[in-house]
């Protein structure tokens, strides 16, 4: 880590992140060529083979990397590259506007907002299993970091169980279709992979909300779509630097408050202190003029 990712130290290891602010006036940030970037962003390098070594999770076919120091990446073994591709574009295309992308500093208590895997968000229980980094993917838009996470979003659909593994209907095989008629195979509704993916940026900052998805209506919508989410993205850090300064407002009024009710605390104990050695005291006293008589 070099010294421009110190974002906050305290001596007593509890920092207090420094206010962030943002001006009306649009960022002078130094915008750079895509021929001076590397072709595959540095946080992607190795990142294949981390997917290739990893296993399924239990409650679905999105990959569990045994690596937890990677990007925010979930996807399938089927669409591993493709998703590898688009994230790829958007760190790039983020960078060539001047705009870092790089894991959470240690420094840094920043939050990584949890993923809801399906397209449609339905009631009830949902035990995804889905593999999470160690630390956040985030890029720096001025000062203000933005948490990213490219996953590929599943569908509910009927499936068939053949041979031990469920199947969309839409993609059986004329083989497998046989095998569907026998007894032991039945018919369910599973969420599935869908081939198409979603970007989610959240804010990262403790207090704050803001969190934004785009998904794919159909399997190509990426990276056409990228360069106007990196235009919502620049939109939004000014919105985040707002809830952070709020949040921080009411932090600071409950740390306030808080100090109040210690010192009321500590008083009374002072009270009850005093009172108990006045008590002490006469006690004593009275047992020294009982030895005397």
């Amino acid at each position: 880590m070099c010294s421009s990712d110190l974002l906050e130290w305290a001596r007593d290891g509890e920092a207090r992140r420094a206010p962030l602010k943002f001006e009306d006036q649009p960022l002078k940030i130094k915008r750079r060529k895509r021929s001076e970037l590397p072709v595959l962003h540095p946080l992607l390098e190795g990142f294949q083979e981390r997917l290739n070594e990893g296993r399924e999770s239990y409650f679905n076919p999105f990959i569990r990397p045994i690596k937890r120091l990677l990007p925010d990446i979930i996807t399938s073994k089927e669409m591993a590259h493709r998703t590898i591709d688009v994230a790829n574009e958007l760190y790039l295309g983020l960078e060539t506007h001047g705009h870092q992308v790089k894991f959470s500093p240690h420094v840094q208590t920043l939050w990584r907002r949890t993923v809801d895997e399906r397209e449609k968000v339905r009631g009830g229980n949902h035990n995804s299993d889905l593999w999470s980094p160690s630390r956040p993917t985030l890029v720096f838009i001025g000062n203000v970091a933005i948490g990213l996470t490219v996953y590929e979003m599943t569908e509910y659909v009927e499936v068939r169980h053949i041979d031990g593994e469920y199947i969309k209907i839409t993609d059986l095989t004329p083989q497998q279709l046989k095998k569907a008629a026998r007894p032991y195979s039945w018919t369910s509704t599973q969420d599935m992979p869908s081939g198409r993916l979603c970007i989610q940026a959240s804010s990262p900052y403790q207090g704050t909300q803001w969190s934004q998805q785009w998904q794919e209506a159909k399997a190509d919508d990426f990276p056409g779509k990228l360069p106007a989410i990196i235009k919502e993205l620049e939109i939004a850090s000014a919105t985040i630097a707002k809830q952070v300064e709020e949040a921080e407002r009411k932090a600071e009024i409950q740390r306030q408050q808080l100090e109040q009710q210690r010192e009321i605390e500590r008083k009374r104990w002072e009270v009850e202190k005093s009172k108990q050695a006045l008590e002490d005291a006469e006690q004593i006293g009275r047992a020294s003029c009982r030895e005397r008589v």
